[in-house]
């Protein structure tokens, strides 16, 4: 160290280095020389390829990601020690360098990557999936290839889209886009709680009203259960039926912050309420809705009936065989 520089002189000569190298030290460590003899720090190009030097300890940056001095993003080394650019996965995400400044990527952008494939980068660098807004419209990126999605639809969350060929997105609304959007979670509740996705999906479309009642637009709560969730709930009136007839009384209703939580939370109160243990895994439709009004779920007398002809009218056992055969 020199007037508050490190320099190198070679152990062969005792001379100060007068060109850029990759050098030992006598601690066994291997720092890059420049040219007036200095040791280099920050992004280096060395042999045709980019590598960073720790702006503390002069060390190579090996498979760490390393932000410079007054910067807020940095440089990804490999194992090797070269700085990547475009796609590369760390900590378990996908983040995207500039191919010129090999910096990582600091805004959003629809970037192409070093295989390319075309790719939605975030302002945190990292690839986006789901529905993203970009340029004024909405556009959907698969979140298994990250790949933007050009065909067919889409369900995301609480909404359900068609999807144009070059991967704008329409919002789709209507029954079939409500079918669409619960029949996911109707078929995940078969496989975690046993209870037939026909069923599941016949009660959101009856006591919802095939999504539009106020309870499900204001509270995503599709079977009007009681109570609340996860510390939230809505007061509201509702109708009961008595031996007098129907009358209306304020109740307090679960709040969810989606419709698959409520589908989710439906069949988890129908496990946990051992009254309905006779229903579960049971492959019938109109077995289980028999059930459902028998052991008191709903006091329509009419409730197993109702279900009955929705399912059939909607077609809704295919959903059925769909779970059984996953």
């Amino acid at each position: 160290k020199w007037m508050g520089t490190y320099y190198y002189f070679d152990p062969s000569t005792y001379l100060l280095l007068d060109h850029q190298d990759y050098v030992k030290s006598q601690w066994g460590d291997y720092y890059m020389v420049g040219s007036n003899g200095a040791l280099m720090t920050g992004l280096v190009n060395w042999q045709g390829s980019k590598y960073y030097f720790n702006q503390s300890s002069y060390l190579l940056a090996k498979n760490t990601y390393s932000v410079p001095n007054g910067q807020k993003v940095g440089y990804l080394s490999g194992s090797d020690g070269k700085v990547l650019s475009g796609v590369q996965k760390w900590m378990g995400t996908y983040y995207y360098f500039d191919p010129s400044t090999n910096l990582l990527l600091d805004h959003q952008d629809y970037v192409k990557s070093q295989w390319g494939y075309y790719y939605m980068v975030g302002s945190n660098g990292a690839l986006m999936t789901g529905v993203v807004s970009w340029q004024g419209s909405l556009y959907y990126f698969d979140p298994s290839s990250y790949l933007l999605k050009t065909s067919g639809s889409v369900v995301s969350g609480n909404s359900a889209y068609s999807v144009a060929s070059d991967g704008k997105l329409t919002l789709l609304t209507g029954n079939q886009a409500f079918l669409m959007i619960i029949k996911q979670a109707a078929i995940d509740g078969w496989k975690k709680y046993g209870v037939l996705p026909s069923v599941t999906a016949a009660q959101a479309i009856l006591e919802s009203g095939w999504g539009k009642s106020t309870l499900a637009t204001e509270a995503y709560n599709l079977f009007g259960i009681k109570g609340s969730y996860n510390g939230q709930s809505v007061t509201m009136l509702t109708a009961e039926y008595g031996s007098s007839g129907y009358y209306y009384i304020y109740d307090q209703f679960r709040k969810y912050p989606s419709y698959y939580q409520s589908i989710e939370d439906h069949g988890y109160f129908l496990v946990s309420n051992s009254r309905y243990s006779n229903l579960l895994w049971n492959r019938n439709y109109s077995t289980v809705t028999y059930f459902l009004h028998e052991d008191g779920y709903a006091t329509d007398p009419n409730y197993a009936s109702s279900l009955n002809s929705v399912i059939t009218a909607n077609g809704l056992t295919s959903w059925d065989y769909e779970a059984f055969n996953s």
